[in-house]
């Protein structure tokens, strides 16, 4: 691969094979603003997730007292805390 950065007339199409990267240059504030709006994306996904799973536990506790009721395996601290 031809790495001038000029172009080379004998090697036509490595830039279509082999593409340069490309950096781009951002200011300190844009930084700030791009990770600050990352940060808000994935907290909205994590707080997303954190409901769901707080969903799933509450189902899987009223089943575990569910159970318990049904077979009478409650507690007397558990009977007060149906009630």
């Amino acid at each position: 691969m031809n790495n001038s950065l000029f172009f080379d007339s004998t090697d036509l199409f490595s830039h279509v094979l082999y593409p340069r990267e490309r950096v781009y240059v951002v200011s300190d504030s844009q930084y700030a603003a791009a990770q600050k709006a990352q940060v808000k994306q994935q907290l909205k996904t994590l707080e997303a997730r954190a409901a769901d799973y707080q969903r799933n536990l509450d189902v899987v506790q009223a089943t575990i007292t569910e159970l318990k009721t049904e077979h009478g395996l409650l507690s007397p601290s558990e009977k007060q805390a149906a009630d």
